[in-house]
């Protein structure tokens, strides 16, 4: 009799799932999760902002860290709570029982695992290969976190491992998904400024330099935003994929079946018993010696049931000659036959290495955690085998072409460098002169020097420039072209706050000199006198 295997459920398949729970799922989880995910998203900006601007954000460095941590393991059980929550919905259960015991345990598996995942992630990720398991791993400990640490790590493991393919396909998918998504609220929160002017009339600084919205904290929040998007469906995926995982060997998609069930069975045998009385116990009387034509008929119908691909998913395989893979013809068909074979044997033998390790635990820590929950290492990489010998065939090919193209462009002479002559003294009548062509000492002897030949005004624009090159070395503010004074004056009233009496003047400074220059004021020998004074002083603070 052939056997079949019950196919795992396709990538998309899992997500119209995860969707479909989303949809089913009460306000008051969704509060449990936004508990967690809010809070984070928000001390994780601050953090960002303020570690990367703030002049003395150093001494702040290490209570914000360890703030941080906490609501990160904070968020993690939030986030274990919400998705044991949509495991027991799934699996008929109420979730109200063993509340405060669940938030315990939730929390006591993500702090003993997940800080973890901060170091093995961005490790799994520059080496490609085992970044899909890391992942499955991580999010399964969410999943399953109402268990003891040992115990629902050897869950996480097992079910990490199954469905490979699948588990590669949800994450592309979902990474595609959160990079729309991320184009999405990008768009989204850099035309916002945009709309409220144009609707409301609102002006702001973004409308009136638009580029000042690229920065990293820009950055920051649109990757927060998307994150705290994609999440709960995340979750739902892995809470549907370790739901479908674990059913294989405990049929708990059965018994959830049943539980949705057992309201109509109920009825219906109440129904059943009422209607049918004495007849049907007298029928039933009456078959209870069965003729060999039913007993024959009977066992014909056990043995069509039971070749039905439901009840013989599990049945081990049986040998069939027949079914032989012929051997392949041509060079390229048995190179990929014979690294298909070596790397079967291999996945084989650490499957076997697995095996034992997962024995040696169960009898280090079995006596501790309670009876053992079966570890299942038989890695089958029958899909695999194909697609990961044309990844080494690919890369093997890029490797060769990159080499021969490198080997290429050092026959290539060197371009031949011509040096331009650039100008020792700014041209001060020009708008685009920036603050570092000069040092500070630099702008001070250019100062003078015009002053001394009569050019008062280029010499007040000297010594302003003098007066930004002193704050910039002392990094108050981040010289740019596309800068205008109000955005300077801004920066150092943000960057030097503990240090008040010098936005003061240095906002003064600013007034003097763009009345002189840009409001057609003329300058005499005692104003110009007065204009260095305040610079000296904003050197001074």
């Amino acid at each position: 009799m052939k056997t079949a295997r019950q196919p795992a459920p396709s990538a998309l398949d899992v997500i119209e799932e995860a969707v479909h729970l989303l949809r089913t799922t009460p306000a008051a989880d969704y509060l449990v999760w936004a508990a967690g995910a809010g809070p984070f998203a928000l001390a994780v900006l601050y953090f960002w902002a303020d570690m990367s601007r703030a002049a003395d954000a150093e001494n702040r460095l290490m209570p914000a860290a360890l703030g941080l941590a906490l609501l990160f393991l904070w968020l993690k059980t939030c986030q274990s709570v919400f998705a044991t929550r949509l495991l027991a919905r799934l699996s008929g259960v109420d979730a109200s029982r063993g509340h405060v015991r669940r938030w315990f345990r939730c929390f006591s598996v993500q702090a003993a695992w997940q800080p973890l995942g901060l170091f093995l992630l961005p490790i799994g990720l520059i080496l490609t290969v085992p970044f899909g398991w890391l992942v499955a791993l991580f999010q399964n400990l969410t999943v399953l976190g109402a268990d003891s640490p040992m115990a629902a790590f050897r869950r996480a493991g097992r079910q990490c491992l199954l469905h490979p393919v699948q588990n590669h396909a949800l994450i592309s998918l979902l990474s595609v998904a959160a990079l729309a998504v991320w184009l999405n609220v990008a768009i989204a929160l850099y035309a916002l400024p945009h709309l409220l002017k144009l609707l409301l009339g609102v002006e702001s600084a973004f409308t009136l330099n638009p580029t000042s919205l690229l920065n990293t904290t820009f950055l920051a929040s649109t990757f927060a935003l998307s994150a705290v998007i994609m999440d709960p469906l995340l979750k739902a995926a892995y809470v549907v994929r370790c739901f479908h995982g674990e059913a294989r060997t405990t049929g708990e998609d059965l018994r959830a079946r049943l539980r949705r069930w057992q309201p109509a069975m109920a009825a219906a045998l109440l129904l059943f018993a009422f209607l049918g009385g004495q007849p049907a116990t007298t029928s039933v009387a009456r078959a209870a010696t069965p003729t060999p034509q039913q007993v024959s008929e009977l066992d014909r119908a056990i043995e069509d049931v039971l070749e039905r691909p439901e009840c013989t998913w599990r049945a081990p395989r049986e040998s069939d000659a027949e079914s032989e893979i012929a051997e392949p013809k041509g060079w390229l068909a048995r190179l990929r036959h014979w690294i298909g074979d070596r790397v079967e044997r291999g996945f084989r033998q650490l499957g076997r290495l697995l095996k034992r390790f997962a024995d040696w635990l169960d009898q280090t820590w079995g006596r501790r955690s309670g009876p053992s929950l079966g570890w299942n290492w038989n890695l089958n990489p029958a899909g695999f085998v194909s697609f990961l010998m044309w990844l080494l065939l690919i890369t093997a090919a890029g490797l060769l072409l990159w080499f021969a193209f490198v080997v290429w462009r050092r026959r290539q002479p060197a371009p031949m460098l011509t040096a331009t002559a650039i100008s020792a003294v700014p041209d001060l009548r020009t708008e685009n002169v920036a603050v570092e062509q000069l040092p500070e000492e630099g702008w001070l002897a250019l100062a003078h020097e015009l002053a001394g030949s009569g050019e008062l005004r280029l010499a007040l624009r000297a010594l302003y420039l003098a007066s930004l090159a002193h704050l910039a070395r002392r990094e108050f503010i981040r010289p740019a072209l596309h800068k205008s004074n109000r955005d300077y004056e801004l920066e150092v009233r943000r960057r030097a706050r503990s240090i008040p009496t010098l936005s003061e003047t240095f906002a003064d400074t600013v007034r003097t000199f763009e009345r002189s220059w840009y409001g057609g004021r003329g300058i005499s020998a005692e104003h110009f006198a007065q204009f260095e004074a305040k610079v000296q002083e904003v050197r001074a603070r």
